[in-house]
Formats: structure tokens, C-alpha cells, sequence
């Protein structure tokens, strides 16, 4: 009862934020799915899926996502895509989708939810590169057991395609930086791994029990990370242990940070003659590429970095120039 409580009060607070959508920005964004191939890679992966016919087209879901993106500072959640996708839109919009209409009642849009998750969890079926359950705890050595049946070169290709699509979906992001690129990149980049925390909570490597996110790691930080060009003007004993400490101060703690989940290796695409910094006005400067993530890998924190920042460097988009004309 309290859960379709609150699953009513949570529609309802939709209800009432819920914003129109103009024809012009659903058209724009369909015809950038449409040009990013993604499609044409998803559709083999889910044409021979089993069960009731989908009423919900790939190409409309994927504007749903692309309308929430943009919505939500680039999170996409199953409530955020239904409510925008069928309840946003234009009647003719939604006919030109091909969206069912379903009422604007709690049920309908329940309904209309189951759509766009089964439509979703059959995507992410395909191309999850593991067979471990999410979203509960298992025994750990059920969780063995189920690794150790798995098929390596199985859960590779899954890997592969997943790598393969969430890039195309990172090009999707560039596609109005494009033109600056060409003009501007010769195709230096740098590499930089950042952790990514997840929602689930992590638990100590002996627990009988596996975490929620049972794919996730631990990352662990004990110093605090310095830049050395940052470093130059500082004293031996600055650099040793940051600011000088006058008597009557407390010792400097160590930095011990703890984090649960991925390492991602991004790879960035950097100007080496400028610094991309904006102009005095504040603008960003149109002859300098500003400091864009054009490919990224994600596995556990240094479960493999070498072999995890080669596969994001693979997966730097064609269209992306290697060299500017002359250099």
C-alpha cells in the first residue's frame, strides 16, 4: 500500500511539472538517431527476442532517452522517457511515432512504463557483459558458481558490443562540436581515469554476500594526488606535505578516500599549442578545441587499466580527423 502511495504521489508531482515538447525538437532529435547508426547496431541485437510483440519502435525510444538526457543534465531514468515520451507530446507527434496513447491515470502510465522497461531491459540483455543479477544481493559463492558456468567468449562480444554502442551514444553528444574539430583538432588527446560511484552500497571483499552492483569494485585512495607542473613554485617542504605548518597547528591528516564502483578511462581531446581556457569575457574561445571526451572505457578500478584505456583509444569515432592537413 505505502508503495503505490508513493508511486501516485510521484506521477502525480509529474503530472503537474510536466513540460510540452515541441514538434521541431522531436524531429530534430529523430533525425540524429537516425544518423548515428544506432539503430542499424541495436536492432540485430534484439530482432529475435522472444515474447509479446513491443509496441514501442527502437527509433522512439531512443528519442526518449535524447528528450530526458537533455532534460535531466544527461540522466536518463525508465519514469523520466515514459513521461516525456508518451504524455510530452504532440497527438500527431506521437502518431508519427507510432506510440500507443494510453489514459492519464496512474494504470496508463504504469502501462506505459512496462513498455519502455521491457523494451529497455531486452537492449541492455543484449549487450551486458555479465551474468550476474543486479539489484539484489547473492551468496558469494552462488555468485562463483554463476561466473564460473558463464561463457568467457560470450560475455567478450557482449563487452565489445557494449563498449560499441554506449560510443556511438557519446558521438551523438558531439555531433555540433564536429565541424570544430576538424578544423581545429590534429588528433592529440590525453588519457585520464576517473571513478564513477554507484548507487548500490559496497560490501568488504570477505562478505558472504555480493554487493547489489555485484560488477562494481572498490576504489581506494590514501595520498593526496598532486599535480607536478602544479608543484614548481613550491618549497621541498610544501610539496612534502602541502603548507608549511606553523606551531600551534594540527598535523596534516592522510587523504583516505573510499568509493564503490567503476573506473572510467576517458580519452579527451586536447589542443597541444593552446590551453582551451575561455576568453576574457568570459566566452569560450572558437579557434581552440575546448577539452572534449571523445571515447571512454568503464571495468573495475585497476582491474586492467592498461588493456581498458587501449579499448577506449579504439573506440575514438572515423569521423574524428587523426591529423589536421600539413602536420
Amino acid at each position: 500500500m505505502n508503495r503505490r502511495l508513493a508511486r501516485h504521489t510521484l506521477i502525480t508531482r509529474l503530472r503537474a511539472q510536466r513540460p510540452v515538447i515541441p514538434d521541431q525538437e522531436v524531429r530534430r532529435l529523430y533525425d540524429e538517431v537516425a544518423a548515428s547508426g544506432l539503430v542499424e547496431e541495436i536492432e540485430p541485437l534484439i530482432a529475435n527476442v522472444k515474447g509479446r510483440r513491443c509496441t514501442l519502435s527502437l527509433e522512439a525510444l531512443l528519442v526518449g532517452m535524447a528528450l530526458a538526457a537533455q532534460r535531466n543534465s544527461g540522466v536518463v531514468t525508465f519514469t523520466t522517457v515514459t513521461n516525456l515520451l508518451y504524455f510530452s507530446l504532440s497527438g500527431a507527434m506521437r502518431e508519427q511515432l507510432c506510440l500507443h496513447r494510453y489514459p492519464d491515470h496512474d494504470r496508463g502510465f504504469e502501462a506505459a512504463y512496462a513498455v519502455v522497461r521491457r523494451r529497455l531491459h531486452s537492449i541492455l540483455k543484449a549487450i551486458d557483459p555479465s551474468p550476474l543479477p543486479k539489484n539484489h544481493r547473492l551468496a558469494r559463492r552462488h555468485a562463483e558458481k554463476v561466473l564460473a558456468k558463464a561463457d568467457p567468449q560470450a560475455l567478450a562480444r557482449k563487452r565489445a558490443r557494449l563498449l560499441r554502442v554506449s560510443n556511438m551514444i557519446l558521438g551523438m553528444s558531439l555531433r555540433e562540436a564536429l565541424p570544430l574539430l576538424e578544423e581545429h583538432w590534429d588528433g592529440s588527446v590525453s588519457l585520464d581515469a576517473t571513478a564513477i560511484g554507484t548507487y548500490a552500497k559496497g560490501l568488504p571483499p570477505h562478505s558472504p554476500v555480493t554487493s547489489t552492483d555485484p560488477d562494481a569494485g572498490w576504489y581506494v585512495r590514501t595520498t593526496r594526488h598532486q599535480d607536478p607542473l602544479a608543484l614548481a613554485d613550491l618549497t621541498p617542504a610544501e610539496s612534502a606535505g602541502g603548507r608549511q605548518k606553523t606551531s600551534g597547528q594540527k598535523k596534516t591528516e592522510r587523504i583516505k578516500k573510499r568509493l564503490f564502483g567503476y573506473d572510467a578511462s576517458l580519452v579527451v581531446a586536447r589542443d597541444p599549442e593552446h590551453h582551451g581556457a575561455p576568453l576574457p569575457d568570459g566566452s569560450a574561445n572558437p579557434d581552440v578545441v575546448p577539452a572534449l571526451i571523445v571515447a571512454f572505457s568503464v571495468d573495475k578500478p585497476s582491474h586492467r587499466p592498461g588493456q581498458v584505456a587501449v579499448e577506449a583509444l579504439q573506440h575514438v569515432d572515423d569521423r574524428f580527423p587523426p591529423r589536421l592537413p600539413g602536420r
